[in-house]
């Protein structure tokens, strides 16, 4: 459930689309042509004033033609920046213990040539 503190994806969506100097038709003709899909002024209308749901695809298409910056404040970004954040978390503590692990192989091995 979202929070009344984010933005509605379809009114951030609308900003982005106005700020980049975009008409609804300029935006499904975007999506189309570079992320392919199926979008029409009509389909970009109703995800900006309805709050048609998007799929992931979708979502993500959108995401890549107004940029992420532009969605920022929506839950949904702060979702996808939550998993990646705790994602790159779990990455570098599992860099940290493989370094660990290999100093002390190393100083093992050292230890046993000497």
């Amino acid at each position: 459930m979202t929070d009344s503190i984010y933005l509605p994806i379809g009114e951030a969506i609308r900003r982005a689309r106005i700020e980049a100097e975009l008409s609804q038709h300029d935006l499904a003709d975007r999506l189309n042509s570079e992320y392919g899909g199926n979008w029409s002024q009509n389909k970009v209308s109703r995800v900006e004033t309805e709050g048609r749901e998007l799929s992931l695809q979708e979502f993500m298409s959108v995401v890549e033609a107004l940029g992420i910056d532009a969605l920022r404040g929506t839950y949904e970004i702060d979702q996808i920046l939550g998993l990646s954040n705790e994602y790159a978390q779990s990455l570098k503590t599992a860099m940290l213990d493989a370094i660990d692990g290999l100093e002390s192989a190393h100083k093992a091995l050292t230890d046993g040539l000497s």
